[in-house]
């Protein structure tokens, strides 16, 4: 009577396991081409002042990947930069500054120094 029991539960459970996740399953053709099931997005390059943001993501099947760009932003303010700081030390005549300059594009800004009391 166990014996049965069990073979009845294990018949069950394989039936169950069969029917779950029918709806995401790949339908294969004959040709042995399918419906791409693609994973999560990933980044593959950040978007800079000079380069778009690209982002990939691949079929959990046959592993081919689809790819998006974000573009450059249009402002150059919000673009991401690299700077490269420069001290320009204050004279007699003229207060000192950080001249910040962008190694990829050359944007520069001028960051003038704080007085302390």
């Amino acid at each position: 009577m166990k014996k049965r029991w069990f073979l009845a539960l294990l018949v069950a459970l394989c039936c169950l396991l069969c029917a779950c996740g029918a709806e995401g399953d790949a339908v294969l053709y004959a040709d042995e081409s399918h419906d791409h099931i693609y994973g999560f997005w990933y980044n593959a390059g950040e978007v800079t002042c000079s380069t778009e943001g690209v982002q990939v993501r691949y079929c959990k099947i046959c592993h081919q990947s689809e790819e998006k760009y974000t573009p450059i932003p249009e402002n150059v303010t919000d673009q991401e930069h690299v700077f490269e700081d420069m001290v320009v030390p204050p004279t007699a005549t003229e207060p000192g500054f950080v001249s910040r300059s962008c190694t990829e594009c050359g944007y520069t800004i001028r960051v003038p120094f704080e007085r302390t009391p």
